[in-house]
């Protein structure tokens, strides 16, 4: 059994502990993670040029449908001829920088920008309208939850908190309560 002033000491940490986690998930839910002196975006730390053009032949080459051409994944139309494909990252690289990859290792923001669960192949069009949006700014054609699904898998695996108002579009297809 505890004495008074020690379970008073137990319960007031605990409650500082609590008060330290609320506050440190209000910042993440607002994109604040990254301090000003981390803020500026630079798109050459997450890709290296002979690193990701491997990474868009390889993805051109087993995402080729055997008549020629490839599938859009935003609109599921055709798109014939390479120069007119994109590599999406479903969760933009700047989108990611703001929310807490900007305190990321050069190695860890490569292996982000390389990963296949969080690239799509696009028509270039759709790839500039998306920009580096999140899911509270842009959503494709079709099939929106099942993008929202994959995008929220890819913040998870990288520990990457979703704004509040990403959160309104995860409700909105039933992914949060």
């Amino acid at each position: 059994m505890l004495n008074p002033r020690t379970a008073t000491r137990v319960i007031l940490a605990a409650a500082m502990a609590f008060v330290i986690l609320m506050f440190l998930a209000t910042v993440s839910a607002h994109g604040a993670m990254c301090p000003d002196s981390l803020k500026r975006y630079e798109r050459t730390d997450f890709i290296k040029q002979a690193q990701w053009s491997s990474t868009r032949k390889m993805l051109l080459s087993a995402r080729q449908r055997s008549t020629g051409g490839w599938t859009d994944a935003y609109t599921g139309k055709v798109i014939r001829g390479a120069d007119s494909v994109d590599v999406d990252h479903v969760v933009a690289l700047a989108y990611a920088f703001r929310i807490g990859a900007c305190q990321w290792s050069t190695a860890q923001k490569r292996m982000f920008a390389n990963d296949s669960v969080n690239l799509l192949l696009t028509r270039d069009s759709i790839n500039t309208s998306k920009s580096d949006k999140s899911v509270s700014g842009w959503l494709p054609p079709r099939n929106a939850c099942a993008f929202v699904r994959r995008w929220l898998s890819v913040t998870r695996k990288y520990g990457l908190a979703p704004t509040q108002q990403d959160s309104v579009v995860l409700r909105n297809c039933k992914l949060v309560k």
